[in-house]
């Protein structure tokens, strides 16, 4: 399935993990067709590039250098609250999932994964988002 908008819209992934980062942003840009996908190696550069750039939907891993993927969701959150976050973790927890509700996370995923499982992940929130920016273009 690959999705196609009319306008671009941006897609930020932040992992710590080199060849995770870049496999998955590579996979995403194969299905996801006019969707800009961005990366950060860390959360310092994601909220850099959240700054200069609206963003639909945040992939974040949580433990990462120089500022964690708990300080990206906050940001991402007090920034622009329409923004959906996916975290993307191995160490899911009991206390993840309070996180998951309190923070209005839009899913979770635990690592490792099947890259063919991903697309309905990515792809809902996409819509959602979408649904929500086109209600406020007619408001």
């Amino acid at each position: 399935m690959v999705l196609e908008s009319n306008a671009m819209e941006n897609i930020l992934i932040v992992d710590d993990n080199k060849i995770f980062l870049k496999t998955l942003a590579f996979y995403l840009r194969s299905k996801l067709k006019n969707y800009n996908v961005m990366t950060a190696e860390d959360g310092e550069k994601a909220i850099k590039l959240m700054k200069s750039n609206p963003v639909s939907l945040v992939l974040t891993d949580l433990e990462m250098p120089k500022v964690d993927g708990y300080k990206v969701i906050a940001y991402a959150q007090e920034h622009d609250p329409a923004i959906s976050v996916i975290i993307m973790t191995s160490a899911w927890s009991p206390e993840l999932a309070t996180l998951v509700e309190k923070k209005r996370i839009a899913r979770y995923i635990e690592k490792p994964f099947q890259l063919e499982d991903f697309d309905r992940i990515i792809i809902e929130p996409l819509i959602k988002n979408k649904k929500i920016s086109d209600a406020r273009s007619i408001a």
